[in-house]
């Protein structure tokens, strides 16, 4: 990856992260101005600004990554993915019986989108003019995010862990850049069930805490038999914060366990200095912020969470990394990609 690159050792190298609080919100803030004025028209145009300029931020060895895709191109993914939408909402109000068969249809071709868009969003992001690319199947995706989940009913959803699981190694194991697949083997479904036990547990403790703060206030009910207002409101509030810190422990582990254990072999791997405290108050102060300013503070979450992470990784580079090259060409629609948008299907790989 140029003379930086030691040919014969391995090479420790910092992420860096230079987006600037201010650049970003003024951005964002405009491109959010002009897609409420174009009634969402302008919207592909807001993303690639946005997504360029989080990548061009976002560097290794002083070079950043770059996102290819057009604006064009993702309008009309958009359209059709609208019109896909319309008419699948027509057909669910029309009968019952074609509402139960779109279903099931879309049940199948959720699979396809979630592939599609994953091969979308990783070949129009690229590092020194090399793409990542997606080598998933539609079988792997149908299993992986129809089959396992379905079959996990089974178990009252005590499996869920390991299908969660299951999801993650098939993105993380299917991606590639420059021909070389990126290995997730090391991801182990005991890391999941420990996360989910904790992030439980955690959320119990917090409602049972808040039934003890509660009762401290006077008891469970009034002299009138009725449910004491302060109780009612306690618990609440423990029930809502418990929700919060138990998915926000929950995300920290699983990210810091996934950063430990994807690699692409001979060529990098993730070293993270993740303190799990700091990331939890990250996670959990970014959700209360975004709640607490109604989403304009996302700006602000983007480049601070940006920011913290990237200070905390590193790549360890081996010396087959400068050998990198470019094999994925030509264009791809959009339309999968936001097809799979527009039916709420996440895509993110992190």
């Amino acid at each position: 990856m140029e003379n930086e690159l030691n040919q014969e050792d391995k090479q420790v190298t910092p992420i860096e992260f230079s987006g600037s609080y201010f650049e970003y919100f003024k951005l964002w803030s405009v491109n959010l101005l002009l897609t409420i004025i174009t009634l969402g028209i302008y919207g592909p145009w807001a993303k690639v600004r946005n997504l360029n300029y989080l990548y061009g931020h976002t560097k290794i060895l002083n070079q950043g990554f770059r996102y290819l895709a057009k604006p064009m191109q993702i309008l009309k993914g958009r359209i059709l993915a609208l019109v896909l939408m319309l008419l699948y909402s027509i057909a669910v109000q029309v009968d019952p019986i074609i509402a139960m068969v779109s279903a099931l249809v879309l049940m199948a071709v959720s699979p396809w989108m979630i592939v599609q868009g994953l091969k979308f969003s990783l070949k129009m992001t690229s590092y020194r003019n090399v793409r990542f690319s997606f080598t998933g199947n539609y079988i792997g995706a149908l299993l992986a995010f129809v089959v396992y989940p379905m079959l996990s009913i089974l178990t009252l959803f005590l499996a869920m862990p390991l299908v969660v699981k299951k999801m993650d190694q098939f993105i993380y194991s299917n991606i590639q850049l420059g021909g070389q697949q990126m290995d997730a083997s090391e991801l182990k479904a005991k890391r999941y069930f420990i996360a989910v036990l904790l992030s439980g547990l955690a959320s119990i403790i917090l409602i049972f805490l808040g039934i003890s703060i509660a009762l401290g206030f006077g008891g469970i009910t009034n002299p009138d038999d009725t449910p004491s207002l302060m109780f009612l409101a306690t618990v609440y509030v423990a029930m809502f914060f418990s929700m919060f810190i138990g998915k926000a422990l929950y995300a920290s582990l699983i990210l810091v366990h996934i950063l430990e254990s994807i690699k692409l072999p001979e060529i990098f791997r993730f070293r993270p200095r993740i303190k799990l405290g700091q990331l939890l108050w990250l996670n959990l102060s970014n959700t209360l912020l975004l709640m607490g300013t109604l989403g304009l503070a996302y700006p602000l979450i983007v480049i601070r969470r940006s920011k913290f992470l990237y200070s905390n990784i590193d790549l360890e580079l081996e010396p087959k990394a400068h050998t990198l090259a470019n094999t994925v060409h030509g264009d791809q629609s959009a339309f999968a990609d936001e097809a799979a948008n527009a039916f709420d299907i996440d895509l993110s790989l992190t």
